[in-house]
């Protein structure tokens, strides 16, 4: 059976820190995370690749331009 690996995080960060236009990299990072939960799910052995999927886009779009976490931290109790 075929192996899916997940895709490392310095490999978003090379996203992130490219040249490419805003929603270009938010593209990208949308399908990196969609391999990423398909790794998971087939990991786990069940889970919801439909709902997963289709609402990639919008969550990373939110966590990358609107949502303050990445300012703020984590642990930060004004998080987002």
């Amino acid at each position: 059976m075929t192996d899916i690996s997940f895709i490392p995080y310095k490999e978003f960060h090379r996203v992130i820190d490219s040249t490419t236009d805003k929603f270009g990299k938010l593209q990208v990072i949308s399908d990196m995370c969609r391999v990423n939960t398909l790794s998971a799910i087939k990991k786990a052995g069940s889970g919801h690749i439909g709902s997963s999927f289709s609402s990639m886009d919008i969550f990373v779009y939110m966590y990358f331009c609107e949502m303050n976490v990445l300012e703020t931290g984590f642990d930060s109790p004004d998080r987002d």
